[in-house]
């Protein structure tokens, strides 16, 4: 048990709970990537999935505005060409378009100054004028032959918030004749948005021309507030991108989201929808922190494990170290018994006849033991052995062997040659036990009388034989 593999047996232990955890950690590391990629790939095919739709609706919606506008700019055209231009059957084509399309809230025809001159709402004197809007003066000054969308206003009939989508007619001549304007209620445009599913924490937005957000839900407050652009969606824009999925953080709430992107066709619109990330990886935290503990649990039980058999089996070495001495040591004198003497000097024996090495055998015995034991009890006599045994281990080389014969002998095999020299004389043994260390000249430690057969004897009787 005290050989070196039996060490290396912890060493290998140790390494193989180390390997085995750092393998366990591999693979579940792996699984939450895993399941970190698949929940994202998720939010990203639900978001792509409301953005398709979105921009299914908005298409329809605003080509039936994009439709309205065409049919009254062919006809007020109509009119100018044929210089007999009547408002009133003007106003009636406007009113049977309305009645056919009641997502648009109103729609408006200005002079080539701005002012309007036809409402469906009114049939008396005209009460706005649109030449302050910015698409009014694009519309007039860039010759801009399509649709153009207004940023949010309160313009409606009664009031409310509006987006105007409007397009330019001209003179026969080619001169800019006026506006046709559909206005589309900002109202209608949000519950659109918040129709679609994008969570609890998502951000669904109509981008206009610039980036700017025409309509939003949630909601902006208060509507058309001007709002910085992503740098992500910046940039999906400028590259001519029609469908893209970025992450950023809104520049409206501060919450970071993963965000769908998709370009309505044929319009200068763009519509983003957003899931919160932390709410579509709120359920993957949840699990994976429950991984992460029972984790944490099976690698704690496992080194606690490991160490509870490293402790038991240190534990055994001890014992069957302690059993090993035990079996092999005579327990007064802690030198060798005469089993394991015997075991040692067979041993040598055959080492000594296989290299043809001198051996040294020496018979230590010491003289009136029994005297002592009588006079001084047999504490005293077992002193007296102890000691001997001391003096003995100390006046040897380290490859002698020393073991208990009896009750008063001590025998000593050496291996090595010159044994006589290593020991440098039996003699010296001799004098060194003539004063032990627990005793003085005269008497013992202890004050009683030194034992006469102990001081005045020849110490020992040596008998050597190589």
């Amino acid at each position: 048990m005290g050989s070196p593999g039996s060490g290396r047996f912890v060493v290998r232990l140790w390494w193989f709970v180390a390997l085995l955890l750092f393998l366990l950690a591999l693979v579940i590391g792996q699984s939450i990537v895993t399941s970190w990629r698949q929940h994202e790939e998720q939010a990203v095919v639900e978001s792509y999935s409301v953005a398709r739709v979105l921009e299914s609706d908005f298409a329809g919606l605003f080509g039936k505005a994009r439709l309205a506008l065409h049919t009254v700019a062919v006809e007020r055209e109509r009119l100018l060409a044929t210089r007999r231009a009547s408002d009133d059957a003007t106003r009636g084509y406007i009113a049977d378009i309305g009645a056919i399309l009641p997502e648009i809230a109103a729609i408006l025809v200005s002079d080539a100054s701005g002012r309007i001159v036809l409402n469906r709402d009114f049939a008396s004197e005209p009460r706005a004028r649109i030449d302050a809007m910015p698409y009014f003066h694009r519309l007039r000054d860039d010759c801009v032959s399509g649709v153009v969308v207004s940023m949010p206003h309160r313009g409606g009939p009664h009031g409310e918030w509006v987006v105007d989508v409007a397009r330019r007619f001209e003179h026969p001549d080619g001169m800019f004749g006026g506006a046709v304007v559909a206005q589309l209620s900002l109202q209608q445009l949000v519950g659109m948005l918040a129709a679609a599913d994008a969570g609890s924490s998502g951000a669904l937005s109509l981008h206009g021309e610039g980036l700017g957000i025409i309509a939003r839900y949630p909601s902006l407050d208060p509507p058309g507030a001007e709002v910085g652009v992503p740098d992500e969606l910046r940039r999906l824009v400028e590259a001519g991108q029609v469908s893209s999925t970025y992450r950023a953080k809104s520049l409206v709430d501060g919450v970071e989201r993963m965000y769908s992107y998709r370009r309505i066709a044929g319009y200068p619109l763009h519509i983003t929808v957003g899931r919160a990330t932390s709410e579509y990886l709120g359920h993957w935290r949840r699990d994976m922190g429950f991984v992460a503990v029972l984790a944490a649990v099976l690698f704690a039980v496992t080194i606690g494990a490991t160490a509870m058999i490293h402790r038991a089996w240190r534990r055994q070495r001890r014992v069957a170290r302690l059993l090993e001495m035990q079996a092999h040591t005579d327990p007064l004198t802690g030198l060798a018994n005469r089993r394991r003497f015997f075991e040692m000097a067979e041993a040598e024996l055959a080492r000594t006849r296989r290299y043809d090495a001198p051996l040294s055998l020496l018979m230590l015995d010491i003289d009136h033991f029994k005297e002592v034991n009588d006079t001084h009890g047999h504490r005293a006599g077992d002193r007296v052995l102890g000691s001997l045994a001391l003096i003995c281990l100390g006046c040897c080389a380290t490859s002698t062997s020393w073991g208990a014969w009896a009750a008063r002998s001590s025998p000593s095999c050496s291996p090595k040659p010159g044994w006589t020299a290593r020991w440098k004389s039996p003699s010296v043994c001799a004098r060194r036990s003539r004063n032990p260390p627990w005793c003085a000249r005269r008497e013992c430690r202890c004050g009683s009388p030194c034992p006469s057969g102990w001081r005045s004897s020849r110490t020992a009787r040596t008998s050597i034989r190589s």
